[in-house]
């Protein structure tokens, strides 16, 4: 019998790749409300939750419309997902915050 249930680590590192590439390559920015918990604290920022993610992709593809981040490496284990990525773009908009 062949168990097809993902694990744990499994459906997180499944979130991530999605964030990546759905989120900020693709600008799918209504995937962040499936994705990102209310509860997500980015201690720099006064927003927070999905909230901060979209303005944050938002003023990175402002910024660099082609960009684009490639994961090199994913580790996982348990509810830990550390990604390494590779990021490139072409700056276009000096006006924009990064």
């Amino acid at each position: 019998m062949t168990n097809t249930a993902m694990t744990n680590t499994e459906a997180n590192t499944a979130v991530v790749r999605r964030l990546w590439d759905e989120a900020f390559n693709q600008g799918a920015l209504e995937v962040l409300a499936e994705l990102v918990s209310d509860e997500f604290v980015n201690f720099a920022s006064v927003t927070n939750g999905p909230q901060f993610l979209t303005t944050l992709i938002n003023d990175q593809r402002s910024a660099f419309p082609d960009m684009r981040f490639t994961p090199l490496q994913v580790i996982a284990a348990d509810d830990w997902v550390l990604t390494k990525t590779r990021w490139t773009g072409t700056f276009t908009d000096r006006k924009s915050v990064v």
